[in-house]
């Protein structure tokens, strides 16, 4: 997969996993800063159990002003959902309905792993 392709599509939503780490967010906020770059609005998100509650993590959002927001569903299904650092359908990452989804992610592939979507870069 290549950035470009993302391109094609209006309503688009960036997932970090649950619970993000400073990894889900940095690579959340920078390919929303692509997309932005190239005309294109979309939504950085995490789900899961409850919102961030590490001191390190609500630090650096504030710091940076990372628009990030915290979304236990969303309200309509996107046209795009890209999960970064993490699967979707995976086991730290809540599956949110949208109508094609995306991955983008660095860790290796585990056998329990769900399989991938056709718009996905893994690189390990």
């Amino acid at each position: 997969m290549k950035l470009e392709e993302l391109l094609q599509y209006d309503d688009i939503v960036i997932q970090c996993h649950d619970n993000p780490d400073a990894d889900a967010v940095a690579s959340g906020w920078a390919l929303l800063w692509y997309l932005e770059k190239n005309k294109k609005q979309a939504r950085l998100i995490y789900s899961g159990a409850s919102p961030m509650t590490k001191a390190n993590m609500l630090l650096m959002c504030r710091k940076l002003e990372i628009p990030i927001e915290y979304a236990e569903a969303l309200e309509e299904r996107p046209k795009l959902l890209i999960c970064v650092d993490g699967r979707y359908g995976g086991g730290n990452v809540r599956r949110l309905e949208a109508e094609t989804c995306a991955v983008i992610d660095h860790h290796p592939s585990g056998r329990y792993d769900p399989e991938l979507p056709a718009l996905s870069e893994v690189r390990d």
